[in-house]
């Protein structure tokens, strides 16, 4: 089996002297792992497997399995287990490849853009452009365990932006969380020891918070949370009935609305109630909670006034929501921000959007990220924006889908700065396009 570019998978069962083209998800093909009748393609549109020796293909991808991206790199099994090596992170099945748990710089690795993964006598070895990060193969799924949840108390009306701390959180799949029974909104794994959520209404008093893993594994929080009263909202918190009993009928009285504060406005899910005012008082962890649907809500001015913290702070899925009016407000402290695995998410149209300088700033990593379908819509002066570092990590197969067309009409200038640092990755065509336009 040999893993090639933008011609799928190929097969040969005479010892290489012929070949059959295989289809998978995606015609790029980046590394492929074989167990018996078993096949594992990692492609840039997702982990195809395959068990008839590649004549179907069943497709695992980010939004569907929970991989840290659906760009792959490698792939390797061991001990019934899958290492993908994604553009976001090295991603760990241990169901076939129906959940994944993805590990990043937050577990150890040298970088969240991997590579490479290999697994030998019970350690992983994953080549990230970090370095090289070592550690213990993923042995059976591990219960999660609650610690303690911050803060313990909130009103009984819901909306209090809580963080779950503990151990062995794993998102995607089953993932979820609910406090007094009620699922609740926004519930988001940051890290394997950290979850962030928004509480639903509830009755006064202890409530249980639960949390569910991807594998249907739960851990429970007795009395972890305690709803307070709503001030005039009747009712008992202790169980006991009022029946039977009279209660005059109160004169209505008018209770002066009061003003919006910037805690309300994040509590409530509607970005576009933001000003650039209550941008500062916004904390990262609320910002978590956003989803791609709330990024896109806000507008140009709060986006232009956001601290690189709270970018840092968004979900990677999150940064979908990001349009190209959006994208021209950032500045190059904003953009450098951004999470590698973020990059992937955003959509061509978005990155367009971003001003010269702004992609100066780009990072290795950052780079890396960069997707062939992104690198089609990017305008060529936006491409030799990007800094040295980043034009030397584009993954090879999105460079090679730069038009030769587009490279001739480059000023040499232009020209020099892509032969200077895309050179191995470039393809013979687009290397003599470049050249030409060099000497002109």
């Amino acid at each position: 089996y040999a893993a090639t570019y933008e011609q799928y998978l190929s097969k040969s069962t005479d010892g290489g002297a012929t070949w059959t083209t295989k289809t998978t998800s995606n015609r790029y093909v980046k590394g492929v792992y074989v167990v018996g009748s078993t096949v594992y393609a990692a492609t840039y549109g997702g982990l195809s497997i395959s068990t008839n020796g590649g004549t179907t293909f069943t497709n695992y991808t980010k939004a569907g399995n929970n991989l840290g991206s659906s760009s792959l790199q490698g792939v390797y099994v061991s001990g019934g287990a899958i290492y993908a090596a994604t553009a976001a992170g090295l991603s760990i099945s241990t169901n076939g490849g129906t959940t994944f748990t993805n590990y990043t710089t937050v577990d150890g690795l040298g970088s969240n853009v991997v590579r490479g993964v290999y697994v030998s006598g019970g350690t992983i070895y994953a080549a990230t452009i970090g370095g090289l990060s070592i550690g213990d193969a993923a042995a059976a799924p591990v219960a999660p365990t609650v610690s303690g949840i911050s803060p313990s108390t909130g009103s009984a009306a819901g909306g209090t932006a809580i963080t779950i701390t503990g151990t062995n959180f794993t998102s995607g799949g089953s993932f979820g969380v609910t406090v007094g029974g009620v699922a609740v909104t926004g519930a988001t794994v940051v890290s394997s020891t950290s979850i962030t959520a928004t509480t639903p209404a509830g009755t006064a008093g202890a409530a249980n918070v639960v949390v569910t893993n991807s594998d249907g594994q739960t851990a429970t929080s007795t009395g972890g949370f305690t709803y307070t009263a709503v001030p005039g909202g009747g009712g008992s918190s202790d169980g006991s009935s009022d029946a039977g009993t009279s209660t005059p009928t109160p004169t209505p009285t008018t209770t002066p609305t009061p003003t919006p504060t910037a805690a309300a406005s994040v509590v409530v899910p509607d970005a576009g109630s933001l000003t650039p005012q209550l941008i500062p008082t916004v904390t990262p962890e609320q910002l978590a909670l956003f989803s791609a649907s709330d990024v896109s809500a806000l507008t140009g001015s709060v986006v232009a006034v956001i601290l690189p913290a709270q970018i840092a702070a968004l979900a990677p899925a999150a940064f979908s929501g990001f349009t190209a009016v959006q994208t021209a407000q950032l500045s190059p402290d904003q953009v450098r921000a951004i999470p590698a695995q973020a990059i992937a998410e955003l959509t061509p149209s978005a990155l367009q959007g971003l001003k010269r300088p702004v992609l100066r700033a780009f990072s290795a990593q950052q780079g890396a990220a960069i997707s062939p379908a992104q690198i089609q819509e990017l305008p060529v002066v936006s491409l030799v924006s990007l800094s040295a570092d980043a034009l030397r990590a584009i993954p090879k197969a999105a460079v090679r889908t730069i038009p030769v067309r587009v490279l001739v009409g480059l000023s040499p200038t232009a020209a020099n700065k892509l032969l200077n640092n895309m050179g191995t990755t470039l393809s013979g065509p687009q290397q003599r396009a470049l050249r030409l336009a060099s000497r002109e």
